[in-house]
């Protein structure tokens, strides 16, 4: 295998002691915790693609980098090595595996008749390793199954779908929940979301998505279940059509979500990042597009409130759980949104915090 070294500043390395609970003035203090993510930049005169870190709990959070060879889109975090993840670009041949205290990496490659499509995740116990991958001729999806240590491929299972995107292991990691894209529209293909038995390799459940104009892009299932589904126009529309946020209704079936009309009109091109406050009850959804950040509520699908934000992107709660930490704009800043009140703290901004990627992602505990 590959191995190199990344281009890693000292503050990357140092933040990694940011996340958890520490004791302060003999009182617990909740942290918000490491933040990981994807970006570009010029970067000692080169334009440079890297996986990102912030430590937000620092007096003044400065941000990491890791170089890549591409740009990455999701990431795996290593269930029994908390300083291990793998990255997967969406639709190219990249992925490799950060060690985040050495800044070493090792490359893992697929044939040339496959790409990886962004996202994976290892197996309960870490001695495997799934990744969402599309046939290039076909469409079809499949997840390639992978030692998670030697990187050799084991062997496949499929999607149930094509072009499939994300996934997440559930039910203890027995069944791996699966977004497929689908095919071209006005094509049988439509997106759905997969229920997949990881031994059997035989499909449990399939949620086809109830517009053909939506794909299924990623997901979010949650503890009991709970599923919440973004989307963007499926492909053959124009990029401008809308997108959309899609959950599981009373009858178990996939719903996107209509009303208010006003605010549903406003999901324009891709609904891109997705996470669920479970304790809340709470769906929160990024609309670049439409400058936009909704919230819904998980059970009825009712809608919440809007925050404006320019290009907002990746959304994910912090640590404490009192904050959705938002990655936004041409300057890739990071910014809070109070997850009590849904509105935006105005002097929360981390400006050129470096995340100009799709999702941010916490360092696991």
């Amino acid at each position: 295998m590959d191995r190199r070294h990344f281009l890693i500043s000292a503050t990357a390395l140092a933040s990694l002691t940011g996340a958890g609970i520490y004791i302060a003035k003999n009182k617990k203090v909740q942290k918000k915790g490491t933040l990981l993510g994807a970006g570009r930049a010029m970067i000692a005169g080169q334009d440079t693609t890297y996986l990102g870190i912030l430590n937000l709990d620092r007096e003044k959070p400065r941000p990491g980098y890791f170089a890549l060879s591409f740009f990455p889109h999701g990431i795996a975090f290593h269930p029994k090595s908390k300083q291990v993840l793998c990255v997967f670009e969406k639709k190219g041949p990249g992925a490799a595996e950060v060690h985040l205290k050495t800044g070493a990496v090792r490359i893992i490659s697929t044939s040339p008749d496959r790409y990886f499509y962004g996202h994976g995740t290892y197996s309960s116990n870490g001695s495997l390793l799934y990744s969402t991958e599309t046939i290039l001729k076909t469409g079809e999806g499949v997840i390639a199954i992978r030692n998670a240590e030697t990187f050799e491929l084991t062997g496949f299972f499929p999607t149930y779908g094509k072009n499939p995107h994300d996934c997440q292991l559930i039910d203890g990691g027995r069944t791996l929940a699966i977004t497929n894209g689908g095919g071209d529209f006005g094509t049988e293909d439509r997106g759905s979301v997969t229920f997949v038995d990881i031994a059997s390799q035989k499909l449990l459940k399939q949620y086809p998505i109830d517009d053909d104009r939506f794909n299924a892009g990623h997901l979010y299932v949650g503890q009991s279940k709970q599923l919440a589904v973004v989307s963007a126009p499926r492909q053959g529309l124009p990029e401008t059509d809308l997108g959309a946020i899609s959950l599981l209704d009373e009858h178990d079936k996939l719903t996107s979500l209509k009303n208010p009309k006003e605010i549903v009109d406003r999901l324009k091109a891709e609904t891109l990042s997705v996470c669920i406050d479970e304790k809340r009850n709470v769906v929160a959804a990024t609309s670049p597009a439409g400058n936009l950040v909704t919230f819904w509520d998980l059970k009825t699908g009712k809608f919440l409130k809007e925050v404006e934000i320019e290009n907002p992107r990746g959304i994910t709660l912090d640590l404490s759980g009192h904050y959705y930490i938002v990655s936004q704009g041409a300057g890739a800043n990071v910014l809070n949104i109070d997850a009590d009140s849904l509105t935006l703290q105005g002097d929360s901004l981390i400006s050129r915090a470096g995340f100009s990627g799709s999702h941010l992602y916490l360092l696991q505990t």
